[in-house]
């Protein structure tokens, strides 16, 4: 379903399900989803800014939800009121354009505070592109480990918090971050990859004292 000029609104009062087939939302200006999506092994792709020109929020208050796929969420903005739910597959979530990532109560332009994150289930949650910006940290905390198992951070800036012994990020196994501008963060993760490529420091504080450097995903140690 797809909208080239305005918002997709659907209504609650209803379901789409999809059984073995992938769903596919599109708009140019925002989608508001107050019913169910629902598949079992296929995907779901939603895009609530397909021009990219920075209008396109996804307004959820409806369920997403597939037992044998993934879920992939590109958007301006992003509001959360119901489960989004991969099983053992992966959430993406991607900002439509190059802009700054706030998570846990962080600044952000395309902002996932710390409520919003208890509505997500998936073996892995993926956060960000190798072209978005900065990315910043309160307290975010998707776990615990029967919720999300591999949270996986990716920007084209830097990934910071304020260091100061208090986890900005908890509450999962495996954890792997992409930057180029460095990064700087308390963790409680048992496994950590880690990557920046351009400049500035790498700041880790391990506040539970058990981590291990390892590969995540596919990111190496």
């Amino acid at each position: 379903i797809t909208s080239t000029n305005g918002d997709l609104i659907f209504l609650a009062g209803g379901n789409i399900i999809a059984g073995t087939q992938d769903i596919f939302l599109s708009a140019a200006d925002g989608i508001d989803l107050d019913l169910n999506l629902s598949t079992t092994t296929g995907n779901i792709f939603i895009d609530a800014d397909n021009d990219t020109d920075a209008d396109g929020l996804l307004d959820t208050s409806g369920t997403i939800t597939t037992t044998g796929g993934n879920i992939s969420i590109v958007a301006d903005d992003i509001t959360i009121g119901a489960n989004i739910d991969s099983s053992t597959g992966t959430i993406f979530i991607q900002p439509s354009t190059a802009i700054t990532i706030g998570l846990g109560g962080g600044a952000g332009d395309f902002n996932l505070d710390a409520t919003e994150d208890n509505f997500l289930t998936a073996d892995t949650l993926d956060i960000g592109l190798s072209t978005s910006g900065d990315i910043t940290l309160g307290s975010f905390d998707p776990g615990p480990p029967a919720r999300v198992t591999t949270l996986i951070l990716r920007t084209d800036g830097s990934i910071s918090a304020t260091v100061d012994n208090t986890a900005d990020i908890s509450g999962v196994v495996s954890l792997a971050m992409d930057a180029d501008d460095g990064i700087s963060v308390d963790i409680d993760v048992t496994n950590l990859a880690l990557a920046n490529s351009a400049s500035g420091d790498v700041t880790i504080q391990d506040t539970a004292g058990n981590l291990t450097i390892d590969t995540v995903s596919t990111f190496s140690g």
